[in-house]
């Protein structure tokens, strides 16, 4: 590892640190935010893992909205990936898609499902966004979800 590394590397933990001080603090509530750019939202290969979970948390709800709708159903959801699965693999998140045909610029909320099993993450689990249909038109694509912290264990942080 050389001297930038190491340097980036120490930021990250400063960072991550920082972070969990907050959640001890009663914040225990962060939000993801992934944003797929402009024309790059008409591409299917330009969604993908946005998140990581550092800790044990749940998925509460999330939000999108594009600047312009799409072609032919294109729909939107997140995943939830636990180690090994690939893309378009994982588990659905949210109780249902949003249509990418329908109103832009209209932030659309969605409620996680019901079973907490799918809705937690494990420290390593992963997020994604999952598209579906014809993207044609989509553009600029924005998802924020609102996690909620879990018992965790500091230790492997504050001791690394």
């Amino acid at each position: 590892m050389d001297e930038f590394q190491a340097q980036r590397l120490q930021a990250d933990i400063q960072a991550l640190r920082g972070e969990i001080s907050s959640i001890k603090k009663g914040s225990s509530f962060v939000t993801v935010s992934s944003i797929v750019p402009d024309t790059s939202a008409a591409t299917a290969a330009n969604y993908g893992v946005f998140f990581i979970a550092p800790y044990s948390c749940e998925v509460i709800e999330a939000w999108a909205s594009w600047k312009t709708a799409g072609g032919s159903n294109p729909t939107l959801t997140i995943e939830k990936l636990t180690g090994g699965v690939a893309l378009d693999s994982g588990s659905v998140v949210l109780e249902s898609t949003w249509d990418m045909a329908g109103s832009a610029n209209d932030p659309i909320r969605k409620r996680c499902v019901s079973s907490p099993a799918t809705r937690q993450l494990n420290p390593g689990d992963r997020l994604a966004l999952k598209d579906a249909g014809t993207l044609t038109s989509v553009a600029h694509v924005c998802v924020t979800v609102l996690i909620r912290a879990l018992n965790y264990n500091l230790s492997r942080v504050d001791n690394p």
